[in-house]
């Protein structure tokens, strides 16, 4: 997440649901846990989750909020406002990015940042390539002179933009040797090198394969699924017998598969972000956000009866 507002960002939308990341760096909630945070009671919103160099992680009531964590949070459009009126940044001071490579993925970055208020610099070897932007620096991105013409010093994001893995994965080292606070997003050409690309520092990797596949997963399989991110998928399912008439919070869903309720519906009805102690209803649906192996895991063991037609069709036309 580039900038330090520490706002509430969409990231996908299901089912009547709002999916949504912040950063927490310099706020009032770096220091507490998710149960003391005041998160839940000021908006609304639950807390799903947290990035970790790319792969969602769960979270608990006790789990501490540190100053480098990106939250991921479930709840509707008016409890996202909520959040940002209680939690966001008065006056947030866009830091700079850094921009490594100033082929075509590098100058439509630094454009889309432009328009987006934030400043960027693209540090780029070769000049005709950036010929439109006067204030790239043209150099060698590991050179100390070319990061000081760069103002390296001002800036927390480095992305890194060409379509060259290897060399990806040596700047990635560098960055993260250079300065461990560094946001670091990185371009990734082939599927392979991405859990490569996380090993060596990146926070983020962009991999035309996998960003590709996550849009052709959203349009061949199941409409009644959303694969926001890497692996991170919304899905609904009717209640399972086994659980049908039990509180949610004695079913330990989330301990046991990894996944987490975010609404449930019954009769009509949806409750968003429910109560621990909410009785789950037979004949209900809920909705869960969790990975892909998460997901496998709750339909392993709990053996819910597949959705008729008419259901997913319904959830679909509330969302």
């Amino acid at each position: 997440m580039i900038g330090n507002d520490a706002a509430a960002h969409v990231i996908g939308q299901a089912g009547g649901l709002v999916i949504a990341e912040a950063s927490v760096a310099g706020t009032r909630l770096v220091g507490s846990t998710v149960a003391s945070s005041g998160i839940r009671g000021d908006s609304g919103l639950s807390v799903v989750g947290i990035w970790d160099h790319g792969k969602l992680r769960t979270v608990d009531p006790d789990t501490l909020i540190e100053q480098d964590m990106v939250l991921v949070l479930a709840g509707t459009e008016e409890q996202i406002g909520a959040y940002n009126d209680v939690f966001r940044l008065a006056n947030p001071q866009h830091s700079l990015v850094m921009i490594v490579g100033g082929g075509r993925v590098g100058r439509i970055t630094s454009k889309m940042l432009e328009e987006a208020g934030v400043k960027s610099v693209i540090i780029e070897k070769v000049p005709e390539r950036v010929e439109a932007f006067p204030d790239a620096v043209i150099g060698d991105a590991t050179q100390m002179d070319t990061l000081k013409a760069a103002h390296a010093r001002e800036a927390k994001t480095v992305i890194i933009t060409t379509h060259d893995d290897d060399l990806n994965i040596s700047l990635t080292i560098f960055f993260r040797r250079l300065r461990e606070s560094f946001q670091i997003i990185s371009r990734c050409t082939l599927e392979r090198n991405v859990r490569t690309l996380h090993r060596a520092g990146a926070d983020l990797v962009l991999s035309s394969a996998t960003m590709g596949a996550n849009t052709i997963f959203n349009l061949v399989r199941e409409d009644d699924n959303l694969l926001l991110a890497e692996g991170v998928l919304i899905f609904p399912t009717p209640v399972p017998a086994i659980l049908a008439g039990r509180r949610l919070a004695d079913c330990a869903i989330r301990t046991q598969t990894g996944c987490t309720v975010i609404a449930i519906e019954h009769e009509g009805k949806r409750v968003v972000n429910p109560d621990p102690f909410i009785i789950l209803p037979q004949g209900g649906i809920l909705l869960l956000i969790g990975t892909l192996e998460a997901e496998e895991k709750f339909l392993r063991d709990y053996k819910p009866d597949l959705a008729p037609e008419s259901m997913r069709r319904k959830w679909r036309k509330n969302g």
